[in-house]
């Protein structure tokens, strides 16, 4: 595509292609002001779908910091830019600060990029016209049937590129019989589909998590929300299956110990304080053990939802991890959005679109109100803090709950499904979480 003027069908006046400028400058003053709103127009937008060669320049490079999971300002994309050598042909700083201040609004973004979208489409379309005039006029050894078949392609592939092949209802009859088949399979084999948290009688009750499902763990602090999220993968992994696991709250040193508490049964306070015979210990295991060969993946530095959602599917891509976890969504950093329950409520909402694109569960953790400490009950979803739409973009919200006060090294623990769009509802009782290992446990079936 070019900037050049085109001429019309009667080749005397020169028209402009079709384009919108206006909704060019709102996109990318929009994701700069508002970078939370990337995932709205990434997968409506290329940069060859912009009119004016900078604005082409400015998305690539955001685009290039995006899928990096940097960050993106003002600063950060003029240091990309000026990498390549482009930050003149951009415009330069001013430029820059100029789409910044004249947006109209960041919340519409997703409504300029379609515009954006189809100003393209109308430009590569006229294209194909003009084309396919010339071969009309000079055929140059083509038959018309060959030169019908050639345009026809071309102006098919302006729709393939934003269209997925639409399924029949027969498509849709013959994928959920094999999905059933499979089922049947696993079930006979007296397994489960997906992924499982390694605690036999909750297994039961949902018969594994599989397929684009978002999916919290939710209960008040120090219940082990993060031991049973990290049990969970490693009990996966154990079986050969690939996690990915954004851990926002604690290090990569502090999440080793805790495995090394939960799958060796050390001290997890031996471990913390540097015990000479726990250490001794943890060699020994690591020498027999194959948990240091877990295909599990970990980012402790990310904390942008942006960054989040850029390294899930870079493990997707580089590694086909079956699932994710993210640890927890009360400290993801997500801009551009007025209040608390607004801000969840984005993130929930880009981990379902995340979950769906990729085809993969996601684990979520998050907390519970402070308001349920006093009223000594169990969970409900409405307990949800700063909910947003938490409750809505959630296929499953499963809840830890102790009516344990104290800070013993083992507490009685109830495991509740508060919402499970595959199963039933209800609370799992007689389950332990032992602090010392870092491990929940089923002591009617132990299975860790």
């Amino acid at each position: 595509m070019t900037d050049l003027l085109t001429r019309d069908r009667s080749g005397d006046a020169l028209k402009i292609p079709p384009h919108s400028l206006l909704s060019e400058q709102s996109v990318l003053g929009g994701l700069l002001v508002s970078p939370g709103s990337w995932h709205e127009v990434a997968g409506i937008l290329h940069s060859d779908d912009f009119y004016r060669k900078d604005h082409r320049l400015i998305y690539a490079a955001m685009a290039a910091k995006m899928l990096a999971g940097d960050p993106v300002d003002m600063v950060t994309l003029a240091e990309e830019l000026d990498r390549v050598g482009k930050l003149d042909d951009a415009g330069g700083h001013d430029y820059l600060a100029a789409l910044c201040e004249n947006v109209p609004s960041a919340a519409n973004v997703a409504y300029y990029a379609k515009i954006i979208r189809d100003k393209a489409t109308a430009r590569r379309l006229i294209d194909a016209g003009y084309d396919a005039a010339g071969m009309a006029f000079n055929p140059e050894g083509h038959s018309i049937d060959e030169i019908i078949a050639i345009h026809q392609q071309k102006i098919d592939s302006l729709s393939e590129r934003w269209t997925k092949r639409s399924s029949t209802w027969m498509d849709l009859v013959s994928e959920g019989l094999a999905t059933l088949e499979e089922a049947e399979n696993i079930c006979k084999a007296g397994g489960h589909q997906g992924m499982q948290f390694g605690l036999p009688r909750f297994d039961d009750a949902i018969v594994g998590i599989y397929g684009p499902r978002l999916v919290f763990v939710c209960g008040r602090p120090s219940l082990g929300k993060t031991a049973l999220v990290q049990q969970m993968a490693m009990h996966n992994a154990a079986k050969g299956m690939k996690c990915g696991i954004c851990s926002l709250e604690m290090s990569q040193g502090e999440l080793a110990l805790r495995s090394f508490a939960n799958r060796f049964s050390i001290d997890f306070g031996q471990l913390v304080r540097g015990d000479e015979d726990a250490r001794k210990e943890v060699d020994r295991q690591l020498e027999a053990h194959q948990m240091a060969h877990y295909n599990i993946f970990v980012d402790t530095d990310t904390f942008s939802l942006d960054g989040i959602v850029a390294q899930i599917s870079k493990w997707k891509r580089d590694h086909d991890i079956d699932f994710a976890v993210v640890d927890h969504i009360g400290l993801v950093e997500a801009q551009g959005f007025n209040t608390r329950n607004d801000q969840l409520g984005g993130v929930s909402r880009t981990l379902k679109k995340l979950c769906k694109s990729l085809d993969m569960p996601i684990i979520a953790v998050c907390q519970l109100s402070r308001a349920l400490e006093k009223e000594s009950r169990r969970p409900r979803m409405s307990d949800l803090r700063d909910s947003g739409n938490l409750e809505q973009d959630a296929d499953g919200i499963f809840a830890v709950h102790s009516a344990d006060e104290d800070d013993r090294k083992k507490k009685d623990v109830e495991l509740g499904i508060l919402k499970w769009r595959l199963g039933h509802k209800g609370w799992k009782q007689g389950f332990v979480f032992n602090g010392q290992y870092q491990r929940f446990e089923d002591p009617v079936n132990i299975n860790y």
